[in-house]
């Protein structure tokens, strides 16, 4: 089935695969130094190369279990936090201003002082994976709560249904694409957040990897971990939104 004229798919393929194409021309014909930019053939055969002698899922590896357990606490504390601020306004009152203040603080000031309480080893890097994740999903679980259609909630007390049943049958299913949309911006904060810990503080890792080959100007190697890093971005995404389309189809657009 060839694909239809609004499907989008087809035409960010198409874009990629031009924009490569003149990546590969403007190398090949010197229009680009090819020592900063070497061609994406070449690139695909690093890739290709490091996934054969392993070197791939030894450096990725760390990277994904950094990420899983970061995201993971900070998913639950995030609920935790939104639900508790969406549910009881005198927490709400206590909560809110100190999410306001330091959520536009960057996560990464914060290493000294986690450095501190909690020492240099993984415990630190999960940790500051964690906040990064925590904030968009505390937000948006809160605004979710907030924003449940009085006349459902008023609907289901007429009914006689209890407070634990307005909240159950009422409230979580719709606020559940706001959790949804905290999850999709958390993991692509802790994605970036996770590199970033790994440049700084590791010494494995896509991160690392990274660091280690644009300092010796190995820019094909550079690129190949780059392309590694772009495709787990959207593999997590893809599952996410498989997830949507199971649990909140009305929402996917």
């Amino acid at each position: 089935m060839s694909p239809s004229a609004g499907d989008p798919s087809w035409k960010a393929a198409l874009s990629l695969l031009l924009g490569l194409a003149l990546w590969e021309a403007g190398s090949r014909t010197g229009l680009l130094s090819a020592v900063i930019f070497p061609p994406p053939t070449r690139v695909l055969a690093r890739l290709l190369e490091a996934c054969a002698s392993g070197s791939v899922l030894r450096q990725l590896s760390p990277t994904l279990l950094r990420f899983l357990a970061g995201s993971l606490a900070g998913a639950l504390l995030g609920t935790c936090a939104g639900l508790l601020c969406g549910f009881s306004k005198p927490s709400d009152a206590v909560l809110r201003p100190w999410i306001d203040a330091t959520f536009p603080l960057p996560k990464i000031a914060l290493i000294p002082l986690l450095m501190a309480l909690l020492g240099a080893g993984e415990l630190l890097s999960v940790s500051l994976i964690a906040i990064s994740v925590f904030y968009p999903m505390a937000i948006s679980i809160r605004n979710g709560v907030l924003e449940t259609d009085p006349s459902l909630l008023d609907a289901a007390r007429n009914l006689g249904a209890t407070r634990a049943q307005v909240v159950v049958k009422v409230v979580l299913p719709s606020l559940t694409p706001y959790a949804f949309t905290g999850l999709h911006l958390g993991l692509l904060t802790g994605l970036a957040t996770t590199i970033v810990v790994e440049l700084l503080l590791s010494s494995q890792g896509i991160g690392r990897m990274l660091w280690i080959s644009g300092e010796w100007l190995r820019m094909d190697v550079y690129y190949a971990y780059i392309a590694l890093l772009a495709l787990t971005g959207m593999l997590v995404l893809f599952l996410l939104r498989r997830a949507m389309k199971r649990f909140v189809p009305w929402a996917v657009k």
